[in-house]
């Protein structure tokens, strides 16, 4: 289950997030994965999301996308190690399938993940929409890189040009690298830099994928700091995500974030994801350690 590239011309980071997918298949459950360009200190929780999600996919026989995902970041990916997706069949049912996957590398279980999938059935429909009222556009906004690279050092900056296959915008970035506790909601749009095919699967793994790019840094926010200073430390510990309707990820979608609660060295925050009309299609919650020297 890989994106289709149908653009003679594609964004080389997209181009780059194609092959990260496209896992070497080691054994009927054991798959494995490789690490973009430019990653030099361990591996981005986007990635090990999105491929033990593939690796999962790739023993659903009658293609049933995934509705749910709940997954923990045991060990870094370290750069230079490959990583072997080891993937239980839990259960095949009539409507849901369950997977456990197990990622190991350099000798050591570094992630798990737990995904449901559904066959596509009718039921009882409720949505929630966002007011998108005065909500600015993404070509009115300033990407995500451009912010970063205004608020970072040199070293940061170095690192922020590296793989970029998402477009992100951000919509109300706050307003200093360092400053005031923001409480409000942190928007951004984002979307593939490339098609992706009319596989329902691969545009929930790339959202998945982008899910991660941001959430743990809002956590920060309602306190003034900033994941550029010194002595700031963050990680993913879990990642939870819950897939309510079909949508496109090479469409633009909103990605509403806001801090639920820090306390002993954690925080946790929600990310609601939303189609350019509004209507919901996806929540993620995550749990990541937040350290700060005083």
């Amino acid at each position: 289950m890989v994106p289709v590239v149908y653009s003679e011309t594609v964004d080389d980071d997209f181009a780059a997030l194609v092959g990260l997918l496209d896992l070497d298949q080691m054994d009927e459950l054991v798959f494995r994965g490789g690490h973009p360009p430019g990653r030099e200190n361990r591996a981005f929780g986007g990635q090990l999301i999105a491929q033990a999600l593939v690796a999962a996919q790739h023993t659903i026989v009658d293609n049933r996308p995934p509705c749910s995902l709940h997954c923990y970041f045991v060990r870094p990916g370290l750069p230079g190690h490959p990583i072997d997706y080891r993937v239980e069949r839990v259960k095949d049912g009539r409507s849901f399938s369950s997977r456990r996957v197990i990622a190991h590398s350099y000798g050591k279980e570094i992630f798990s993940l737990d995904a449901s999938f559904q066959a596509p059935e009718h039921g009882l429909e409720f949505t929630p929409t966002y007011d998108m009222t005065g909500v600015a556009a993404p070509e009115d906004c300033i990407t995500y890189l451009d912010w970063m690279l205004s608020v970072s050092t040199e070293r940061d900056a170095d690192w922020a040009r590296s793989f970029r296959p998402i477009d992100n915008r951000y919509v109300n970035p706050p307003p200093d690298a360092l400053g005031d506790p923001v409480r409000e909601p942190q928007l951004f749009w984002l979307k593939a830099k490339g098609d992706l095919g009319d596989e329902p699967g691969i545009h929930q793994t790339v959202a998945a994928f982008a899910s991660d790019e941001s959430i743990s840094d809002i956590v920060l926010l309602p306190h003034g700091r900033r994941w550029i200073e010194p002595g700031v430390d963050t990680a993913s510990l879990d990642h939870t995500m819950w897939f309510h309707r079909p949508f496109r990820a090479d469409e633009w979608l909103l990605f509403v974030q806001q801090t639920v609660a820090t306390f002993g060295g954690r925080g946790l925050a929600r990310g609601d994801i939303y189609t350019a009309d509004g209507v919901l299609v996806s929540i993620c919650v995550q749990d990541s350690m937040v350290r700060v020297e005083s």
